[in-house]
C-alpha cells in the first residue's frame, strides 16, 4: 500500500517549529523564518493534503470524533483540541 505517512506527533512539531520562528523573530529581530512559520501554521490549518485541520472546531473540515475521553464525557464538545488526524493519505 502506497501512501504519505505523516505521524502525530510530527503535526506538534508543527506548531513547535512556528513558535520557535515567532520566538526567533522577537529576539533576533529578524525575519529568517517567517516564511517557515506560515508554512508550518497553515499546515495544521488546513493547506495539506486532506484539507483537514487539525484542531477542533476549526475551519469548516476539522475532526468530527476525537480519541479523548474527555471529547466523549463533554458531549463530543472539545473545542480548541489538536488531533493526530489522518495519518495514511493512499496515492
Amino acid at each position: 500500500m502506497k501512501g504519505h505517512l505523516i505521524p502525530g506527533e510530527q503535526r506538534m512539531l508543527y506548531l513547535g517549529v512556528s513558535l520557535q520562528a515567532i520566538l526567533y523573530k522577537k529576539l533576533a529581530l529578524k525575519d529568517d523564518f517567517d516564511s517557515l512559520a506560515v508554512y508550518q501554521r497553515d499546515f495544521v490549518l488546513g493547506r495539506n493534503p486532506w484539507g483537514l485541520t487539525f484542531i477542533n472546531k476549526i475551519g469548516t473540515e476539522y475532526p468530527r470524533n476525537i480519541h479523548s475521553q474527555i471529547f466523549y464525557l463533554n458531549g463530543g464538545n472539545l473545542p480548541g483540541a489538536m488531533v493526530a488526524g489522518r495519518l495514511l493519505k493512499i496515492f
